[in-house]
């Protein structure tokens, strides 16, 4: 089929982005890109962040106006509400049109009607959590036929197995990181008492009003390379959350996953699609500082459950979370758009 993406990162060939990863598929595949990083408040966002994209759905526009697709795709929602709206706005709704990722909480609810509308112009959607569905359907009227869950998924940094953890760390440490949703204060209220370190990274919002135990150390987000050997070294990866209809952690799970670590995190809708109680990690429930306590002191208690949460974490990975699954499931997704748009 052929097929027009946008998306908000630069695709120049040969890269050809998910289609690198899907062998003997023959797509043919325009991209049009723009990238922004602008970081203002969510209702500026709307102001100063999206005129790019603004600009990439009038160009879309134009060239889906000027050659026959199959299919039109956009990744995220930063970048398929503003075509939306437009192609709502034109008429120009022939084409069927899918957003890969839809994630519209970075919007301010004062748009939300706006969304409502724009969505009259988009056949199908993805979306991370299978929560998601009925939350979509109940801020936007999306239909629950229009919505797909594809879990998200990344690149395999390491092919031929996660790295071991360093044997020489000089006190044991548990570790989480992430700034959006984070509940921080139940972790550091459950590490008062622990026998280990807690290593956390975030925003400075995040540790506000905060009394920290001395065990606790708290730092800004960590560059890339820095990241990966906290994780690394860690004991467990620890991801607390409050619960929110956003999905949030994903990423951090994930990579937990591939780094072949146990994890712990708050049993929310954002996580219950992505660990295995007792099996890749362990659930406590939100604002349960005490129950996040007896957790992390299970796994420093049971190094072999550890080690065992750790390999089926990172089997589930191989299985459903690298960037080929991803990049199967999406194009799935799409030939069934297609395929149901020309009935």
């Amino acid at each position: 089929m052929k097929v027009l993406c946008l998306t908000d990162f630069p695709v120049n060939p040969p890269d050809r982005w998910i289609w690198n990863h899907l062998p003997g598929v023959n797509d043919q595949v325009d991209f049009l890109w723009a990238k922004t990083n602008d970081r203002s408040g969510r209702l500026g966002k709307f102001v100063t962040r999206y005129p790019p994209f603004w600009g990439l759905a009038r160009r879309a526009l134009r060239q889906a106006a000027m050659q026959e697709y199959d299919l039109i795709i956009a990744w995220e929602s930063k970048t398929g509400i503003p075509f939306a709206l437009l192609r709502r706005l034109s008429g120009q709704t022939r084409t069927p049109f899918a957003i890969l990722t839809f994630t519209p909480g970075e919007v301010a609810r004062a748009f939300f009607p706006l969304v409502r509308y724009a969505l009259g112009a988009v056949n199908h959607v993805t979306v991370l959590t299978l929560a998601e569905i009925n939350t979509y359907h109940r801020l936007f009227s999306l239909s629950e036929s229009k919505v797909s869950l594809c879990l998200l998924g990344t690149y395999d940094l390491y092919p031929a197995g996660p790295p071991k953890a360093r044997g020489d760390v000089a006190s044991p440490y548990v570790h989480a990181s992430g700034r959006s949703a984070r509940d921080y204060g139940t972790l550091v209220e459950a590490a008062r008492g622990l026998p280990t370190r807690v290593v956390i990274h975030g925003r400075g919002y995040n540790f506000a009003d905060l009394t920290l135990p001395s065990n606790v150390t708290i730092g800004e987000l960590a560059p890339r390379d820095k990241y990966h050997q906290l994780v690394r070294d860690a004991v467990a990866e620890v991801v607390p959350l409050y619960d929110t209809p956003s999905p949030v952690g994903s990423s951090q799970i994930v990579f937990a996953m591939m780094m072949g670590k146990a994890i712990i995190a708050t049993r929310t809708s954002s996580t219950v699609d992505y660990i295995e109680h007792g099996k890749t990690g362990l659930f406590v429930e939100p604002g349960d500082a005490a129950g996040l306590h007896m957790a992390i002191q299970r796994l420093l208690d049971h190094p072999d459950e550890v080690i065992a949460m750790g390999r089926a974490a990172r089997r589930r990975f191989e299985e459903q979370h690298t960037f080929e699954a991803f990049a199967f499931r999406a194009h799935e997704i799409m030939m069934q758009v297609v395929q149901n748009a020309r009935r």
